[in-house]
């Protein structure tokens, strides 16, 4: 995690650790100061499985029980809550009602509780907080392609060029025109100087212009609005400051800089902020490590680069979310890294990783063969390779994606999958592994240093 600022100093960190001794309620001591939390910002770090959002389900019953009875008094409109996914929504907010029922006999107006996605949030507030959006219509991935290719030369992509001055051409290159011109628009620039000259920056500006002037809004347009007016409208910042008392994200260590610009428009309104992340990005919150860590990316990428810049004219890089169903309430979600070759149209799935991975060659094999049976469910096409790349060493171990490999891995998961079920998956520890598992204190057959 990087602190990005929102909290002062001194404010009340949680770190929910999950210990074998089991407290009244069934929650941990640190779980019911979180739950128990009213005033100020909070800060809740976790790992996957220790009830994250059944903590954030009690701590809300409790902002909104009243304060003769221990509570925070607030009404539910009060209350924000961003999810990174609808289906994250969908259980935070069943879990809440649920409660709610429990605990309160039920709580009025439930519906003016936001349980959602930033982006949700975003387009609500501008649709019923300011008029000028209300006949706006948002662009879907395919519409905008579609927009985009239609309005070629004024958004900005037959104008554009690739970095090594190729122009940019209808259907082949708009989504890449796309997906650069979002990353501009929801990341921070660091270091201005070097965009300039861009073509595809010094496009932004008639891209948003064409996509407002015929009252259309994409994904990024709608954070970027969102904050726009949270910063400008004083109308609208004066009734969200009497309205939002408090407001939690989830998968904090997963939010960029435009949507965590909305938490922070909403924290200056007087909004206390909950986070709630993930344990397995704590470590990123110490300098020394996180320095490290930095300065370890930076030697790796530095050596790939110079090792494949001559091919990245010939390659494509695109990364996308994969979900595997194998039948028998079995799934895999995932999300893969593609390299497709422009010269041979041959498509690799690709896993970088580095020597110190504990995560052995046949399994992340294995992995890559998942993802790739989802790429094909994906598309309809079959991935012509699965490569492991070394980044310490700068090598490369290649393999053809086969049927017979295919119907190995659909059978291993669904047989793992009914080990799970009967809890029959045995264990296979190793020292190794263990002393580089986040898990291993939660283990039983861990092997512990």
């Amino acid at each position: 995690m990087v602190d990005h600022g929102i909290f002062p100093e001194g404010a009340p960190i949680c770190r929910m650790d999950v210990k074998v001794r089991q407290v009244q309620r069934g929650f941990t001591p640190r779980q019911q100061d979180a739950i128990a939390h009213t005033r100020g910002n909070l800060q809740l770090i976790a790992c996957a499985g220790s009830g994250k959002t059944e903590v954030v389900a009690q701590r809300v019953v409790t902002l909104l029980r009243p304060v003769t009875a221990g509570g925070a008094g607030c009404a539910p409109e009060n209350i924000v809550a961003f999810t990174f996914t609808e289906k994250a929504a969908a259980e935070l907010k069943e879990r809440i009602h649920k409660r709610c029922q429990e605990q309160l006999g039920g709580a009025v107006g439930l519906a003016d509780l936001y349980v959602g996605t930033i982006h949700g949030y975003c387009l609500e507030l501008l649709k019923t907080e300011v008029p000028a959006y209300l006949k706006f219509e948002v662009l879907n991935e395919v519409q905008l392609s579609l927009f985009v290719d239609r309005h070629s030369k004024s958004s900005g992509l037959t104008q554009s060029t690739t970095l090594n001055g190729v122009p940019l051409k209808r259907y082949i290159d708009t989504k890449t025109y796309i997906s650069a011109l979002a990353i501009l628009r929801e990341d921070e620039v660091i270091a201005p100087e070097l965009l300039s000259g861009n073509s595809v920056a010094n496009n932004r500006a008639n891209y948003e212009r064409l996509l407002h002037d015929k009252g259309y809004l994409d994904y990024s347009g709608i954070l970027a609005e969102a904050v726009r007016e949270l910063r400008g409208n004083e109308g609208l910042r004066q009734r969200l400051a009497a309205r939002i008392r408090h407001v939690i994200v989830d998968e904090y260590q997963d939010v960029n800089p435009i949507q965590e610009a909305v938490a922070e428009e909403l924290h200056a309104l007087g909004a206390s902020i909950c986070v709630v992340e993930r344990h397995l990005r704590a470590p990123y919150a110490y300098p020394a490590l996180r320095e490290k860590l930095a300065a370890a990316a930076r030697r790796v990428i530095d050596a790939y680069i110079r090792k494949n810049e001559r091919d990245f004219s010939k390659v494509e890089f695109s990364e996308k979310a994969i979900e595997i169903a194998l039948g028998d309430g079995v799934s895999v979600v995932g999300r893969i890294d593609l390299v497709r070759r422009l010269d041979t149209g041959e498509t690799t799935i690709v896993d970088l990783k580095s020597s110190d991975r504990t995560q052995s060659d046949e399994v992340t094999e294995t992995q890559l063969h998942i993802y790739a049976l989802g790429y094909q469910e994906l598309t309809g096409r079959r991935a012509d390779y699965v490569e492991i790349y070394e980044l310490d060493d700068q090598r490369q171990k290649r393999r053809p994606v086969g049927d017979e490999f295919i119907d190995d891995v659909k059978r291993d998961v669904r047989a793992a999958a009914q080990a799970l079920r009967e809890n029959k998956l045995i264990p296979k520890p190793t020292k190794k592994s263990c002393g580089n598992c986040d898990y291993c204190n939660l283990c039983s057959a861990a092997i512990r240093a």
